[in-house]
């Protein structure tokens, strides 16, 4: 069934997620346009739905400009956002007239300002399809928006133009970029809503970070799929990098927007309504600062050689809890970058020796940052945390194992094709070894282990611990799976 909106101001949106997390994204959705839509309405008709929609996708229709700004700042999961133009389940287009046909269908004046002489980036794709030539695709397109859209005929028309300075119509990147697809003769045309090629999962200022880095958006997906909740157990990443996994669990903790002042695509937009867009996230921040003032009290009382620009991020939530979240890494490297990437969300952390009770006036933060072997932090947060009686929450390790092309040897060419292409260094098996040492002889603290793996000798070395498969997907090209260990 075709999805067109007979209302010009209603949105049908596609959510782009990693594949295989469609329907945690079909939840968050639908959580937040409960909570974070001010004003939603209440008699549109038809009503919005959220669907799965394809492999790495969910299709939102009906969709308020409110509910667009909502999903836009709040959503944790999606990748990117694009708004439809034709109808959802596209148009039959299998030769020119097709497409002319379908492109003055579009109300392209909603998403496109006049700028001078200058026509939108686009993007054309074609499977199986009679119009193949995704070039000349794109050229029918683009001389149908210089003629409908910029109202130019032709090229003679500028450079007879006299009486005004005229300029070749070029590209122009602050308009909303163009996706063209074609598939079996349908064609589906969409618009860019959140912000070309700074993608939804960019949401840390000038991060530093270390080798293959989990995006955001997949480590965000993965606290959910373990259904992690800050109030009710110990986070820990023994191998935190530059620290995303820590990150997306404080941004779950926080609620708060997933990255202040950010331009959208749809911001450019003629339709957008900008003095509505910045009263709703006037309501966000109000609602926000409220939650941080206590804790930002404490900011200059900081003693760890922290430079902090703008207020810090509460962390009210893990105090009251009596709950923290760790990270930790053998390399410094990685665990200045962490270090600084918090600095630049807002966030205070403390060492393990630094912290006091939640109770004391000391302004230590629940957010604990070190350098060291595993089995050394182990050490360290048993004796700071556990036998100081700070909490009773046993600890969730969540991490991203070391797997890929980084941490392997490469077998002589001469043997590839008899053998495995990689091999497993000895200092890598000694640390996969370790770990689950470290995992069975604090069993009394460690009540959930999960880790996202991409090595195939993983399970074999570590056959003393029973793991279980809770989902399986792509990371950078790699076939990972994310494995819980069985109790």
């Amino acid at each position: 069934m075709k999805v067109k909106n007979s209302n010009s101001r209603l949105l049908n949106l596609y959510l782009a997620i990693t594949p295989s997390f469609e329907h945690l994204l079909v939840k968050e959705v639908e959580t937040i346009l409960k909570r974070k839509c001010f004003n939603p309405p209440t008699t549109s008709s038809p009503r919005p739905t959220i669907a799965v929609e394809g492999n790495g996708g969910v299709q939102c229709n009906h969709m308020t400009s409110e509910h667009l700004w909502a999903i836009s700042n709040h959503s944790r999961l999606t990748e990117s956002i694009r708004s439809r133009l034709t109808p959802v389940d596209g148009v039959k287009c299998s030769n020119f007239s097709y497409l002319g046909s379908a492109l003055k269908d579009i109300n392209w004046k909603n998403y496109f300002k006049l700028h001078n002489h200058t026509t939108p980036p686009v993007s054309v794709s074609s499977t199986k399809s009679t119009l193949y030539h995704t070039g000349a695709v794109q050229e029918r397109l683009l001389d149908h928006f210089k003629k409908n859209v910029l109202m130019i005929k032709s090229f003679k028309d500028i450079n007879s133009d006299t009486s005004s300075s005229s300029t070749p119509i070029i590209t122009n990147e602050e308009h909303s970029r163009i996706y063209v697809r074609m598939h079996d003769n349908v064609m589906q045309i969409s618009v860019d809503a959140s912000g070309g090629e700074d993608m939804l999962y960019k949401r840390t200022p000038n991060k530093y970070v270390t080798d293959a880095p989990i995006r955001e958006t997949l480590a965000a997906a993965l606290l959910h799929l373990i259904e992690y909740n800050p109030k009710e157990t110990v986070l820990w990443d023994p191998f935190a990098g530059s620290g995303t996994f820590l990150h997306e669990a404080l941004g779950i903790t926080h609620q708060g927007l997933c990255l202040e002042n950010r331009h959208f695509a749809f911001m450019n937009w003629p339709i957008h309504r900008s003095e509505r867009y910045s009263n709703y996230l006037t309501k966000l921040t109000t609602t926000t600062n409220q939650d941080n003032k206590d804790d930002s009290n404490n900011t200059n009382n900081n003693n760890n050689n922290i430079e902090i620009d703008f207020p810090t991020v509460s962390t009210n939530t893990l105090k009251k809890s009596k709950t923290f979240i760790i990270g930790s890494d053998i390399d410094p490297k990685a665990t200045l970058a962490n270090k600084h990437n918090l600095n630049q969300l807002g966030y205070r952390y403390s060492l393990l020796n630094e912290y006091s009770s939640p109770s004391s006036s000391s302004p230590s933060s629940p957010i604990i940052v070190e350098t060291g072997d595993f089995s050394e932090i182990i050490k360290k947060i048993r004796d700071n945390i556990y036998d100081k009686s700070l909490t009773t929450k046993k600890i969730t390790i969540l991490t991203n194992l070391p797997y890929g092309g980084r941490i392997m040897q490469s077998m002589p060419k001469q043997q590839q094709k008899e053998a495995s292409p990689f091999i497993i260094s000895n200092s890598l098996k000694e640390t996969f070894k370790s770990f689950s040492k470290m995992i069975q002889d604090n069993a009394d603290i460690i009540e959930n282990v999960y880790v996202l793996n991409g090595h195939p000798s993983f399970k074999d070395l570590t056959s003393d611990l029973e793991w279980t498969c809770i989902q399986s997907f792509t990371n950078g090209g790699l076939n990972v799976q994310l494995l819980k260990l069985k109790k």
